[in-house]
C-alpha cells in the first residue's frame, strides 16, 4: 500500500513516544505491528515504558473525516460496553481505552488530530493466515471445531446485547497460545450495527466485507441487517476451514456487483464439490458431508429470512457432526496434536544445529579456537526466505553451516539453506508445549516449556523427562554444562513469579522462586563460571549453589535475552531498545542504541562482535559499545526470534519463518 512520504514520516515519529489517554495514562508506542487503509497499529506499552503489552489503533490524519471517526468511536464504545458487563467473554478483544491525540508533525506545521483506541494485545496470527497456508488447504476437523465454537461463544455475547458485528471474517479472528491452548479472539467491531426495532432506518457504513458479507449488508440503509447477517458469515468461514477454499471468492479487481449477484443467484457452495480437497476426517463420509451441505447451505441463504435464527442455532447443528468425523477420523496431519507423537525420529536429523547455550561454547570461543574470526566490516543483509504464512515459531538452533532447526506450535520445522521442511515430531513431545530446545552435554537435544516440560531426546528419538513433572511451571530457557547438569528458568503459572530449577546428574530438581519479578527468560553462564539470568521487569540475577542474588541497574525494562562475550562479560537485551552491557564483575550500564523497537535476541556473530535482532527487521551490531542498525530490506517488518553465528556470517530468523543472512559481500 503507498502512503505519502509525510505519512509514512509522521508513523515513524511516533514510535517511542507516547499516547496519553483518559485519567493521564500514557500509552507508549514501540513498534508498527499492522497497516490499514484508514490506519495504524502499534504495539505499545500501558502506562509505563515497560508496562503490559497492548494494542493502540490510530487513525491517519487523512482518514479522518464523519464516516471514519464515528466508526472509530462505535468500535471503542461498543467494546466497553461488552467489556463491562459481569461475566465478560474472553474470545473478545478486551478494550482499555478510547481518546483523541494532537501530535506535532515532522518538520513543524499545524499539529494533528488523530482518535486511536486502546485494544488487548493478542500475540498470534488470525484464522485468515492459517487458512491461506502454504499450501491453502482445509483444517482438521477437530481443530475447526475447537476454534469456532469459541467464536460462537463470541458472537452470543454480542447479539445479547442487541449488536450485530457485520465485519465477520477470518482476518477478524485471533489465534493464540495460552499454555497448550488455542483461544481465539474476535476482533475488528468497527461496523457494528445496534439494532434497535422501534427504528426504521439506520445508517448505512460502507466497507462491508466481500465474499463475508451477505447481500442485506449492501442495501441501502441496511434495514435487514440483524444477527442473521453474521449468521451468513459464520457459515462461510465453516466451509472456508472445511473446504480448504472461499465460500464467495472475489478475484482482485472484479466488480463487486459480480460478487453480489452470484451471492443472490448462484448455487450453495458445498463440501461434496470439493472431493478429497476437503478435511481428512470427511473424505469418504458422505453422510456427514451431506449433514454439513444442508446446514452451509443453509447459512449462506442470499434470504436472511431462510437462515438459522442465531449463530448458536447454526452451531448446535453443526458441533455434533465435526465431533463425529473427529471420533471416526482419529488425528490426522496438520492438527496441532502431534499425529507422529508416538513414531521415534532419530536424532541425526537435528545433528548439526546449535545455539548459543551449546556446552562450553563460550570457552572455546573466548580462545579463539571455535573457528576464524571472519571480517564484516562492511555487511551487506540478504532476504534468504520471504515469511511463510501459517508458520510459527518460538525458537531455533543454528548451525555452522547455516542450517537450522525450528520449534513452534505446528511443529518441527528443518531449515536447509534455502527452504523450510517439516520433520517428525519426538515420541513423547506435544509440540504446542514447546518453547525452546538446546543441546545438552551429551549432544541430544533437549527440550523445555509449558506444564514443566523438560525432556531430553535421544538417538532412538524418544523424549525423557528431565524432571518429576512440575505442571505449575513454564520454562523459557536452559542451560547445559559439561557435568550434566541443567539450569531451566521460567515462570510459575498460578501465582506470577520467576522461577530457577537446577537439576544435578542423579540428583533431585531444585526449585527456587523469585516474587520480584513476574518471569525469567534467558540464562547463560559466563566464562568465569559466573551463571546469570534475565528476565521481566528488569530482572537480572546471579545463581549459584547458595541463592539468588539480585543485580543491579537503573531501569526495569523487560530483558528478552542474554549471551555471554568472550571478554568475560555479557550483553543483555530487552524492550524499548535496551542494550545493558556486564562485565564479568557483574556491573551493568546502558549502551547507545540505533532503534527504540524490542530487542529479541542476542548472540555473537563470526566476526566476533555481538549482534542483536530486533522487532520490525532490524538487526544490529555492538560496535565499541554502540550498537548500529545493518542495512537491511526496508520491507521486511517481521519480529526476530533468535540471531545466531554461521561459519560465513550472522543468520537471523523471525517468527513467521522469514531468514534474514548477513555477510560481508555476496
Amino acid at each position: 500500500m503507498h502512503q505519502d512520504a509525510n505519512l509514512v514520516a509522521l508513523r515513524d515519529h511516533l514510535l517511542g513516544s507516547y499516547l496519553v489517554g483518559t485519567a493521564d495514562v500514557r500509552f507508549y508506542l514501540r513498534e508498527v505491528i499492522g497497516e490499514g487503509g484508514q490506519g495504524w497499529v502499534y504495539k505499545a506499552n500501558y502506562d509505563e515504558p515497560d508496562g503490559m503489552w497492548v494494542v493502540v489503533k490510530i487513525l491517519r490524519p487523512d482518514s479522518v473525516n464523519e464516516e471514519t471517526f464515528e466508526r472509530f468511536r462505535r468500535e471503542a464504545e461498543v467494546l466497553r460496553m461488552l467489556g463491562a458487563q459481569a461475566t465478560p467473554t474472553p474470545n473478545v478483544v478486551r478494550f482499555y481505552d478510547h481518546g483523541l491525540a494532537v501530535v506535532g508533525v515532522p518538520g513543524g506545521g499545524e499539529p494533528v488530530q488523530m482518535p486511536f483506541t486502546v485494544l488487548e494485545y493478542v500475540d498470534g496470527v488470525t484464522l485468515a493466515k492459517v487458512l491461506e497456508g502454504p499450501p491453502r488447504r482445509a483444517l482438521p476437523v477437530e481443530r475447526v471445531r475447537r476454534v469456532l465454537r469459541q467464536v460462537v461463544r463470541a458472537l452470543e455475547t454480542v447479539h445479547a446485547h442487541r449488536v450485530v458485528h457485520r465485519d465477520l471474517k477470518p482476518s477478524n479472528i485471533l489465534l493464540t497460545m495460552q499454555g497448550t491452548t488455542e483461544v481465539a479472539k474476535v476482533t475488528d467491531f468497527g461496523l457494528v450495527k445496534l439494532v434497535d426495532f422501534k427504528l426504521t432506518q439506520t445508517a448505512t457504513v460502507a466497507g462491508a466485507s466481500l465474499g463475508y458479507a451477505p447481500p442485506e449488508q449492501y442495501e441501502q440503509g441496511n434495514e435487514r441487517v440483524s444477527a442473521r447477517t453474521d449468521v451468513f458469515s459464520l457459515s462461510a468461514i465453516i466451509y472456508e476451514a472445511l473446504a480448504g477454499c472461499e465460500a464467495f471468492p472475489y478475484k482482485e479487481g472484479e466488480n463487486p456487483l459480480r460478487l453480489i449477484s452470484r451471492l443472490l443467484t448462484a448455487p450453495r457452495p458445498t463440501l461434496a464439490a470439493r472431493g478429497s480437497a476437503i478435511a481428512p476426517e470427511l473424505v469418504g463420509q458422505p453422510d456427514l458431508i451431506a449433514a454439513l451441505d444442508r446446514e452451509i447451505c443453509r447459512g449462506t441463504q442470499s434470504d436472511p429470512g431462510q437462515r438459522h435464527g442465531t449463530c448458536r442455532e447454526l452451531w448446535d447443528a453443526v458441533e455434533p457432526v465435526l465431533r463425529e468425523a473427529a471420533q471416526r477420523g482419529g488425528a490426522v496431519a496438520g492438527d496441532l496434536r502431534p499425529a507422529s507423537a508416538e513414531v521415534p525420529v532419530k536424532i541425526d536429523a537435528y545433528a548439526d544445529a546449535h545455539r548459543h547455550t551449546d556446552v562450553n561454547r563460550w570457552s572455546v570461543l573466548g580462545q579463539g579456537s571455535i573457528r576464524n574470526v571472519i571480517d564484516m566490516s562492511k555487511p551487506v543483509s540478504r532476504v534468504l526466505c520471504e515469511p511463510v504464512p501459517d508458520m510459527q515459531v518460538r525458537k531455533a538452533l543454528i548451525g555452522a553451516d547455516g542450517s537450522m532447526i525450528a520449534i513452534g506450535p505446528q511443529g518441527f520445522h528443518r531449515w536447509d539453506g534455502a527452504r523450510w521442511s517439516e520433520l517428525p515430531v519426538p515420541a513423547g513431545i506435544e509440540p504446542r508445549a514447546v518453547r525452546g530446545l538446546t543441546r545438552t552435554h551429551d549432544q541430544q537435544l533437549l527440550v523445555y516449556g509449558d506444564r514443566g516440560l523438560a525432556s531430553v531426546v535421544g538417538p532412538t528419538g524418544v523424549a525423557e523427562p528431565l524432571t518429576s513433572p512440575l505442571t505449575d511451571l513454564c520454562f523459557h530457557c536452559a542451560w547445559c554444562d559439561p557435568d550434566g547438569s541443567v539450569a531451566l528458568v521460567g515462570e510459575r503459572l498460578s501465582r506470577p513469579a520467576g522461577v530457577v530449577v537446577l537439576v544435578g546428574r542423579g540428583e533431585a530438581p531444585r526449585v527456587r522462586f523469585l516474587d520480584w519479578t513476574p518471569r525469567l527468560r534467558s540464562v547463560v553462564r559466563l566464562t568465569n563460571g559466573t551463571m546469570v539470568a534475565s528476565g521481566d521487569a528488569g530482572a537480572l540475577v546471579q545463581i549459584d549453589a547458595s541463592g539468588n542474588t539480585p543485580i543491579p541497574w537503573e531501569r526495569t525494562a523487560h530483558l528478552y535475552d542474554l549471551s555471554a562475550r568472550p571478554d568475560g562479560g555479557a550483553s543483555v537485551v530487552g524492550t524499548g531498545g535496551h542494550a545493558l552491557s556486564m562485565t564479568e564483575r557483574l556491573t551493568v550500564h546502558l549502551e547507545a542504541v540505533q532503534t527504540t523497537r524490542d530487542l529479541l535476541a542476542v548472540d555473537i556473530g563470526a566476526d566476533g562482535a555481538m549482534w542483536t535482532a530486533a522487532a520490525a527487521g532490524r538487526i544490529l551490531r555492538r560496535s565499541r559499545g554502540v550498537w548500529e542498525r545493518i542495512p537491511t530490506d526496508p520491507s521486511v517488518t517481521s519480529r526476530f526470534a533468535v540471531i545466531g553465528p554461521t561459519d560465513v556470517g550472522v543468520l537471523a530468523m523471525a517468527e513467521d519463518g522469514l531468514v534474514i543472512e548477513v555477510r560481508q559481500g555476496f
